[in-house]
């Protein structure tokens, strides 16, 4: 047993508690004792996600992150009017608000929403492999890609799609494992008023009953599902006039409409368009490719399987439609990971898919890097992991910091990328 990691319920909590202690202290060194004692004490891995949640938030306020600050530092009041102002996508003002007249600043804010969805991820991981023993290699290849499958860059920037996927899977996971409907639907219910785009995915529900009754392979249904891309995309005009009559839902005929179009990720992708952007685009979905062959050894057809292509359908709604095809591929990869999951005791036999798949994980990790870059040399993110008490009581980001380094646009002004 000394090459084998001990399940969750023999886990000594005295460790644990000390852990956290530690990471008060010194997140770094507690970043490194957590991944040494990860193999007999599976509730580091809560440690190691804080220490992610401790970069993220504390990285510069740029980009979408931008906004959100803005937004968070507009008013501390807390009305019943923020419902009718903010429409149907009013938890994430209702939290800032509410977080803002606690005092807490927008990087602590944002570390207990990352925190949370963290906890929330690492649950489902260990609710889902408590019942198997691992050899130490196998099991850390799975916390790797568990730990990455999570884009932290996204969710600390894209805070409120990102936190909306990590409830709607969450809710997905209570519903189908653990069977707690009421605790299910409040998390579906959290994930639409946080993001109302995740109603799509309640749409797919449809698709994956017809795929689960189609009586043939996971590999197969793949295939179809790759020879449909021509006709889906020809279809494409015809379903945004749909859309466009439907003049009395404004999601339906705005928004849902952007998505297909592609409106807003083509937009941004034509302003710098270029081979290597294209290849940096193309290669955050890495992980979704080497999961999908990854998938089709299984062979299952598990209501799981099943919504998980009906999410690869989606994503081929348009291939313009970059947005979406970034955006929900966060869901699809997080679906197929949890697929693999429930298919582990046939990890032991491929080992070499999980170093592979790891691999992409941690790629497309380097990947966001070297595209956050100017953030990374700017922000404040390494003096939260080496002091976190002071930073934690210190507003790391003034007005006087944002209005110097940063554009009204959230672009840093030395930016070293080219708009």
């Amino acid at each position: 047993m000394n090459n084998r990691v001990i399940p969750l319920h023999l886990v000594d909590f005295r460790n644990f508690y000390l852990d956290i202690v530690l990471f008060l202290i010194s997140p770094v060194l507690s970043l490194y004792v957590s991944f040494k004692n990860l193999t007999y004490n599976r509730r580091s891995i809560y440690i190691i996600g804080a220490f992610f949640c401790l970069f993220g938030s504390f990285l510069p306020p740029s980009q979408d992150a931008y906004r959100y600050r803005e937004m968070y530092y507009d008013t501390s009041d807390v009305t019943i009017r923020l419902f009718s102002e903010e429409g149907k996508d009013f938890l994430l003002p209702l939290l800032m608000r509410l977080f803002n007249y606690l005092g807490f600043s927008f990087e602590n804010f944002r570390f207990v929403l990352l925190l949370f969805c963290y906890v929330l991820w690492i649950q489902i991981f260990l609710f889902l492999i408590d019942r198997f023993y691992f050899s130490k290699k196998n099991y850390a290849l799975l916390v790797v890609c568990m730990l990455f499958c999570i884009r932290i860059y996204s969710l600390s920037y894209g805070i409120r799609f990102a936190v909306a996927s990590i409830f709607f899977i969450y809710s997905f996971f209570l519903f189908f494992f653990v069977r707690k409907r009421f605790k299910s639907f409040t998390f579906l219910l959290l994930a639409l008023c946080m993001h109302f785009s995740i109603i799509l995915m309640i749409l797919l529900f449809p698709v994956t009953f017809l795929l689960k009754c189609l009586r043939v392979s996971f590999k197969k249904k793949v295939l179809y599902i790759l020879l449909l891309t021509p006709i889906i995309s020809s279809a494409l005009t015809d379903t945004v006039e749909l859309f466009s009559v439907m003049t009395g839902n404004e999601f339906m005929s705005g928004y849902a409409n952007a998505y297909i179009e592609g409106t807003w990720g083509t937009n941004e992708m034509l302003s710098w368009l270029s081979f290597n952007g294209l290849c940096y685009t193309f290669g955050r979905i890495l992980p979704l490719l080497f999961i999908i062959a990854f998938c089709c050894c299984f062979n299952c057809n598990s209501f799981l399987a099943n919504f998980f292509l009906s999410t690869l359908l989606l994503l081929e709604i348009s291939l313009s439609s970059l947005s979406l095809i970034l955006r929900f591929s966060n869901i699809s990869i997080m679906l197929g990971f949890i697929l693999i999951l429930c298919n582990i005791k046939n990890i032991s036999m491929q080992l070499m898919k999980m170093k592979i798949l790891s691999f992409s994980f941690v790629f497309v990790f380097i990947l966001y890097s070297y595209a956050m870059r100017d953030d990374l040399i700017n922000g404040k993110q390494y003096k939260a992991i080496l002091c976190p008490i002071s930073t934690f009581f210190t507003d790391q980001y003034p007005d006087t910091w944002v209005r110097e380094k940063l554009h009204l646009d959230g672009i840093f002004v030395n930016s070293t990328m080219d708009h």
